[in-house]
């Protein structure tokens, strides 16, 4: 059987709920404009 889906971030991004991963991930650094 598969495994259910995992999410994972990029390096140096974090999810935005850890409760709902499904939320999806934000950039822990700031970006620059």
């Amino acid at each position: 059987m598969e495994p259910p889906n995992i999410c994972e971030c990029p390096a140096q991004y974090s999810f935005i709920d850890e409760e709902r991963k499904y939320k999806g991930c934000k950039p822990d650094f700031q970006p620059e404009l």
